[in-house]
Parts: structure tokens; C-alpha cells; sequence
């Protein structure tokens, strides 16, 4: 439905926020493989797990956000 609109801020953050949840998951899918059968949990994996949740955090809330706003303006039309 959005992939043909035009890139606006909002979007860049959703798709930023998608890259990194994605980051976020697979390196917890990671961690999780490591810890159940090896015995020591891999230092990148680890440091890609940290950032990538701090990521999330700094591009989904500023998306979330800005969207709140945007349907409270709006006067929640849209539901």
C-alpha cells in the first residue's frame, strides 16, 4: 500500500526500523543457538544484538511517534 508513495521521513523510519528488527532477531536467533550449544556466546553477535536494539529504539519511536500525531491531528479518522 506505501511502497509506491513518495519517501518521506515516516517512511525511511519504518523501513530503518524493519532492517533493524530483522538484525535484531536474527542475532537473537543467534544467541539463543549459541547459548543452547556452545559454550561461549560470540562477541559480535553479541555487540550486533546491543546495537541493533538501540537502533530499534531511536528509528521506531520517532515512526510510532510522528504516526500518533499525525492520526490525532487527523481527529482519528481513520479508524
Amino acid at each position: 500500500m506505501y511502497r509506491h508513495a513518495p519517501m518521506t521521513h515516516v517512511k525511511l523510519t519504518g523501513y530503518l526500523s524493519l532492517g533493524v528488527a530483522l538484525a535484531c532477531g536474527l542475532s537473537g536467533l543467534v544467541h539463543t543457538l549459541q547459548a543452547a550449544l556452545v559454550t561461549r556466546i560470540s562477541y559480535r553477535w553479541d555487540l550486533v544484538h546491543i546495537l541493533s536494539t538501540f537502533a530499534l529504539i531511536a528509528f521506531a519511536a520517532p515512526h510510532i511517534i510522528v504516526l500518533n500525531l499525525r492520526r490525532r491531528r487527523m481527529g482519528d479518522k481513520t479508524r
